[in-house]
């Protein structure tokens, strides 16, 4: 595309994070794993998670999913699924001699401990959730004779004493961990309203996966005018991530591939928002598209000796394959165009290193001599390629990372920000993503033809020592 032409150019941007969480991708890889391991076939109770790409994958390689452990011939090897099952489905696979794999996500077994703790000091407990979910029937499985099941703020108006709750001074409340947290937040407070002494969670039940990836598309819903959410209609995780961006006045859709998008949705969209539930996807994204901005970001703070290796290749596949794919599909039309842009938000630790975060450093340093290998190929086409490179920005990945250092460092999170984050910089604040963005937007106009190959560091001073 000529950088003078009329038309708007469409952009595809992709939010970060992105992709299932850490509790799915470990159940998925126990389902590989025991596929390996045993050979076919390997009987899934439920679909191990709520992505058809996903089980279809895992099916064509000997994966049998079943509704029910009752399914599962007798002595057979059946792996549960990471919305978790109830105490009776353990007992009846025990009583059939199945060999069991339990990839419960460890949130979901927190909430299962919660409900049993509960129930043994004669609580009763309004379970916020969805009806008929498996996580909803798997919690309810741990003590259903002290489960009341809320879906909405409405629902709590019409809890009755002593019908459904026979001691308000003994009652609690539990989440299912893939909600919307604006919603549930409403459904909290009116029961606090109604119901004073009632007891909560020592901590938050919803995933923080689900809160980031929320956080994420209300940011987003901001600054696009359609978000394509990429997951399964019974994904509790992908459709309220549709819910929320419509709450923010966005246009917004659920889609299993590329080709369920309608035309018509694209009339005057500028922008496309994409949340990937899988990253083996990307070739479903336009390639047609004349700016890429690379902004995808994850974090994990451990110790080398304890950083666990499938994260590590994780974040390497988010952030430095998932670039370079995207990169690769888009260059053919810009290079047809005789023109293009691409900026990859690295990372002031593209240039330094610190403990504790090898995965990021590691993955950020392949994105600034990636972005480079496409400035030299790119530049008798017209395409310019650059590297942006903040300090601390507030943002969900930075305010994630206060609780992660607090524990590795013993310090509260304020210290951390104080005392770690902001210690090497002379400007003593994060910095605002306005700030980013307009430095992105720079290195996407005409102005940047001759600026490309290079590291642009917005980081307060902390280069300079």
């Amino acid at each position: 595309m000529d950088a003078t032409a009329t038309s708007a150019p469409r952009r595809v941007l992709l939010a970060a994070p992105r992709g299932y969480c850490a509790g799915v991708d470990r159940a998925v890889q126990a389902v590989e794993e025991a596929l390996d391991l045993y050979g076919p076939p390997v009987y899934v109770r439920k679909e191990i998670v709520h992505n058809k790409h996903v089980v279809e994958e895992l099916r064509k390689r000997g994966a049998i999913f079943v509704e029910q452990e009752t399914e599962v011939p007798e002595g057979e090897l059946v792996v549960f699924s990471a919305h978790g099952v109830a105490p009776s489905v353990h007992a009846n696979a025990k009583a059939r001699s199945l060999r069991t794999i339990d990839a419960t996500c460890p949130l979901v077994t927190k909430v299962h401990v919660e409900a049993r703790k509960f129930a043994e000091r004669g609580y009763t407990m309004i379970l916020i959730g969805h009806a008929g979910h498996e996580e909803v029937e798997g919690t309810t499985g741990e003590a259903p004779d002290h489960i009341v099941l809320v879906q909405t703020a409405e629902d709590v108006d019409g809890l009755r004493v002593p019908e459904d709750i026979p001691d308000p001074n003994k009652l609690a409340y539990i989440t299912q961990t893939t909600l919307s947290v604006d919603e549930t937040a409403q459904i909290i407070a009116r029961l606090r309203e109604r119901f004073p002494n009632v007891v909560s969670p020592k901590s938050d039940d919803i995933c923080y996966a689900t809160t980031n990836r929320q956080i994420a598309v209300k940011q987003l819903a901001r600054e696009c005018d359609l978000v394509l959410v990429i997951g399964s209609t019974n994904s509790s995780n992908s459709q309220r991530l549709v819910d929320v961006t419509r709450e923010h006045g966005t246009e917004s859709h659920l889609i299993d591939n590329a080709s369920q998008v309608r035309p018509e949705w694209l009339e005057g969209v500028e922008t496309v928002v994409a949340d990937l539930s899988d990253l083996d996807r990307l070739t479903e994204l336009p390639a047609d598209v004349d700016i890429l901005v690379n902004n995808a970001g994850v974090q994990q703070v451990a110790p080398i000796e304890q950083f666990p290796p499938e994260r590590f290749s994780y974040i390497l596949r988010l952030m430095l394959e998932s670039p370079f794919r995207l990169i690769r599909q888009t260059l053919p039309h810009m290079y047809g165009a005789g023109w293009g842009r691409v900026v990859n938000i690295s990372s002031v630790h593209g240039l330094r290193a610190s403990p504790f975060k090898a995965a990021y450093v590691a993955a950020k340093h392949g994105l600034e001599g990636l972005s480079k290998v496409v400035a030299l190929e790119g530049a008798p086409h017209g395409v310019t390629s650059n590297c942006v490179n903040p300090a601390y920005v507030r943002t969900p990945l930075v305010t994630a990372q206060l609780a992660d250092q607090a524990a590795t460092h013993g310090l509260s999170e304020s210290e951390v920000l104080d005392k770690v984050l902001l210690e090497p910089v002379a400007v003593k604040r994060l910095i605002e993503p306005a700030e980013v963005a307009e430095l992105v937007a720079m290195l996407c106009g005409p102005a940047s033809a001759s600026i490309t190959g290079s590291s642009f560091v917005l980081d307060g001073g902390w280069t300079a020592h």
